[in-house]
């Protein structure tokens, strides 16, 4: 690593997003803020090439950052990254070679600074907070159903509630951190009736890096009778697929190690997984990502938090296919 931890810690002190780079594309860091608008975790970007994260040709790239290294002085740019879970996110970039207080660099290759700014249009925004939104709405939904059809369990409702109380805790902060009041993109369903459990039971694997949204996902398909095995990555969904050989699998789109729409396509080489169910359960539902979805193998493509109702529906469907 061409970079010390002295210079690691100063750069997550600065509030916006910042990449140190070489001349030739490779990521030597990352702080906190950027890792945080990508939704990926910092240390999967070190050393990862810049082309693999961002959707501009490598030509135009390489030759802005070949620019930045020759220049002392901020060179404006534009770079467009993939968010974790496929959404394409505009930066205005401003970049130079980087002159470090002594020790915070080797002086064995070129460090390229990079300052990023999201571009804030409508769309982006919107399509952006309608995600955070609805990823702890997922869980609370999953666990307020599990609550109503546990007959009394006092074990799963508590675990239920508990999830609740995290989830609402996340939703505040994130409305609090708002500095403009959204429209409303989905309206709050009424209060359904009991559902009453599908009579076939499927062998079913539930993928999300969120605990709470996978977890009460599948407590509300156990008490539906079905088989229900948990992942928390995509690599991790292939390993639970390839001994437990299930029926329908549900799977987020952002997930660390390997990615839903990744996930997906490898399901679909394996001999064993032509034949199941995929569905997408994600944030994400523009249709940009529903086209994305079929692309990658999916069978459907549903936005959380999703109606019980439709997901056992689905269910029923994929067995009696």
């Amino acid at each position: 690593m061409p970079v010390s931890r002295e210079l690691l810690a100063f750069i997550d002190l600065l509030p916006e997003p910042i990449l140190l780079v070489g001349a030739s594309g490779e990521i030597f860091a990352a702080n906190e803020a950027l890792a945080r608008q990508l939704g990926r975790p910092r240390s999967s970007l070190d050393g990862t090439a810049l082309t693999l994260l961002v959707s501009d040709p490598p030509s135009a790239v390489a030759e802005y950052l070949q620019a930045c290294a020759g220049s002392e002085r901020l060179l404006a740019g534009s770079l467009t990254f993939r968010h974790a879970e496929g959404a394409e996110l505009e930066f205005k970039a401003a970049g130079a070679r980087y002159l470090a207080r002594e020790g915070w660099t080797s002086g064995e290759c070129t460090v390229v600074l990079l300052r990023l700014e999201p571009r804030t249009d409508g769309a982006g925004f919107l399509g952006r907070l309608a995600h955070e939104l609805r990823n702890p709405l997922a869980p609370i939904r999953n666990a307020l159903e599990v609550m109503r059809v546990s007959a009394g369990d006092q074990a799963v409702t508590t675990a239920a509630r508990s999830m609740i109380e995290r989830q609402v805790q996340q939703l505040v902060r994130l409305i609090d951190g708002l500095t403009v009041q959204p429209a409303t993109t989905a309206a709050v369903a009424h209060e359904p009736a009991r559902r009453k459990p599908p009579q076939l039971r499927a062998r079913i694997v539930v993928a999300d890096d969120n605990q709470d949204a996978a977890q009460s996902l599948a407590f509300m398909l156990e008490i539906d009778g079905h088989d229900v095995r948990v992942a928390h990555d995509g690599l991790e969904a292939i390993e639970i697929g390839e001994s437990f050989r299930p029926q329908v699998m549900l799977l987020d789109i952002g997930m660390p190690r390997l990615d839903g729409y990744a996930t997906a396509r490898e399901l679909r080489g394996r001999p064993w997984g032509g034949s199941i169910s995929l569905v997408a359960l994600t944030g994400w539902g523009q249709e940009e990502d529903r086209r994305r979805a079929e692309e990658a193998g999916f069978d459907r493509h549903l936005v959380k938090p999703v109606d019980p109702r439709i997901l056992s529906a689905l269910i029923v469907q994929a067995l009696q296919a």
